[in-house]
């Protein structure tokens, strides 16, 4: 049997719970706004603000869903595909906090940012997926290059690029489905344990989005920046130690 859910506030939800576990509708999003990063190129469609939408506008409850994106918007702000460089996977991370989010019933900012840290390495790991799978279509093409040279042949790459956007449809969805059974079992767990400290908490998506903004300011490239980043950060454990 399930656990019962808990709730931010400490509250069971055992019927949510077993409404969220792997379903097709978070594989086709997670698939559908991973094809939009590179095989489409569709940016900034693939964006968490976008995603947010989306999902609130499907799933229900908008506000939370935004104030979600919001976070991940500010925390990847200068984050995004340019030549080479693949960037973390942001709908696979966003996704997946908006999944625990509404399983859980986390509409405060405690227990979303609970689902956030559980959420944020999805967002590497499905990144060093996309760098995996597009180094494997890299020699494929160069060997089919070859093939067709040897033969006299016109290489016809088509039947490639067709063939790689459905390995990579496939892969990522059965891989997505897999880590989101994993983190609905932990945070099954871990809300069951922390559920009671949470329902405590008086933090606003203010304080979540000033975390999240800290992203803005790495992007800067500015020494002094970080330097004032740094300071402010100290002086904030100080004030927090001594008001504690």
């Amino acid at each position: 049997m399930f656990r019962e859910t808990l709730n931010c506030r400490g509250r069971f939800d055992a019927h949510r719970y077993r409404a969220c576990l792997p379903h097709p509708h978070r594989r086709f999003f997670f698939v559908l706004f991973t094809f939009l990063r590179f095989s489409l190129n569709l940016f900034p469609l693939d964006r968490p603000l976008i995603v947010g939408l989306v999902y609130g506008a499907v799933f229900g409850d908008i506000p939370t869903c935004m104030n979600i994106a919001i976070f991940f918007e500010l925390f990847w702000l200068d984050l995004f595909p340019a030549g080479t460089f693949i960037p973390p996977n942001q709908a696979a991370a966003t996704l997946a906090t908006l999944t625990l989010a509404r399983c859980f019933g986390l509409t405060e900012a405690p227990g979303v940012l609970a689902a956030v840290v559980m959420s944020l390495p999805l967002a590497l790991i499905f990144a060093r997926l996309e760098a995996f799978h597009r180094r494997f279509e890299t020699s494929a093409l160069a060997k089919a290059a070859d093939a067709a040279a040897r033969k006299g042949l016109v290489l016809s790459p088509g039947r490639l690029i067709l063939r790689s956007l459905t390995d990579m449809a496939l892969i990522g969805g059965v891989l997505y489905a897999l880590a989101l059974a994993g983190l609905l079992a932990a945070g099954n767990l871990l809300f069951a344990m922390i559920g009671p400290l949470l329902e405590h908490q008086s933090k606003s998506f203010a304080h979540l989005w000033i975390l999240g903004s800290l992203g803005g300011v790495l992007s800067l490239r500015h020494r002094p920046a970080y330097a004032v980043l740094s300071v402010g950060v100290g002086l904030s454990i100080l004030w927090f130690l001594v008001l504690t």
